[in-house]
């Protein structure tokens, strides 16, 4: 009896993304094979079978320095509990303000002066791989997010410190 890998999303991506970041050089494949046992059909007992398997890694010397970049990923990323997976995340691009487009007249709001501000952000550094149509095809919100960023407006709040205009939260 031939079995085949199934196609099942782990990690948050399927085995067709996990592929496609293969095939740019984001990810390792590895083709093996698990032992197991099968119950054997109308009778007692079981039969060994040997099922194959693919195992995806990160190509440490690809993306090096992506990594080192992107605080979701290190050597950690299971967390405390190493059977809890965490969302695959690479960094692919940096993303910085490209204009901004208005603000507010800041006004007093508890004691604090604030404006809110509409500005357009922009991708610097795009990594090459993230371009790639093969990535685009089997991450649709990457490719749409890579081609419509500056024409998606972003508003902000900002409160007036002694350091001057800081965004609230950080």
């Amino acid at each position: 009896m031939a079995f085949s890998p199934q196609a099942v999303a782990y990690n948050g991506i399927s085995i067709a993304q996990d592929e496609a970041l293969a095939a740019v050089g984001v990810l390792t494949e590895t083709k093996g094979t698990v032992s197991g046992n099968q119950p054997k059909v109308g009778a007692f007992g079981f039969t060994s079978i040997r099922v194959p398997t693919l195992r995806f890694a990160i190509a440490k010397a690809a993306v090096a320095k992506d990594l080192q970049q992107s605080s979701a990923v290190s050597s950690s990323a299971f967390g405390e509990d190493p059977t809890e997976e965490v969302p695959l995340r690479l960094c692919y691009a940096t993303v910085t303000i490209d204009r901004v487009d208005n603000f507010t007249v800041p006004a007093d709001a508890l004691g604090q002066h604030i404006s809110e501000v509409t500005y357009y952000e922009k991708f610097v550094s795009v990594q090459p791989w993230a371009k790639d149509p093969r990535i685009g095809a089997a991450f649709p919100e990457l490719r749409s997010e890579l081609e419509h960023l500056p024409t998606m407006p972003a508003k902000i709040t900002v409160t007036l410190t002694d350091k001057g205009w800081e965004v609230e939260g950080n």
